[in-house]
């Protein structure tokens, strides 16, 4: 909360002591896969396809939020793109749906699904982070969007 909310120190610390309990409880629930970059990625990875091939879905959160929340998005990281490319190698050519939220209109909106097998043909002479790049441009397009009033 200190980092990405920009709240003093003092008052994230204390927001944290009393929501810990509550939110580990939350999460618990959602059913979140941890990822990391390290060697333990590999355990995400094998997570992530073990619930893909029973045919559920899952979400990705692939933006940088280092700094913080940003209207505008600033990065988004290529570990999805890999997460992919292993699915396809599988023989599992997932969908890709590109959202955007803003928080001041209070509107979701998704685009329309893109198969990683298609974003090999469309940007097949650009790497993972230049894949990622383009759909951090789409995302934040469609808060633009949303900004104008066309959804």
């Amino acid at each position: 909360f200190h980092n990405k909310m920009h709240w003093p120190l003092f008052l994230s610390k204390l927001f944290c002591l009393i929501a810990a309990p509550v939110m580990k409880g939350f999460y618990k629930g959602l059913e979140v896969i941890s990822t990391y970059t390290d060697l333990r990625l590999k355990q995400t990875v094998n997570t992530s396809l073990d619930i893909l091939n029973k045919g559920h879905n899952i979400i990705v959160f692939p933006e940088d939020s280092s700094s913080g929340y940003f209207d505008k998005l600033t990065k988004f990281y290529s570990g999805f793109l890999f997460l992919a490319k292993t699915c396809y190698k599988k023989g599992l050519d997932v969908p890709i749906f590109v959202s955007y939220y803003s928080k001041k209109q209070r509107k979701i909106v998704v685009d329309k699904p893109i198969k990683y097998s298609s974003l090999l043909e469309k940007y097949k002479d650009l790497s993972h982070d230049e894949i990622a790049l383009e759909l951090l441009n789409r995302c934040n397009q469609l808060g633009e969007d949303i900004a104008s009033n066309k959804y």
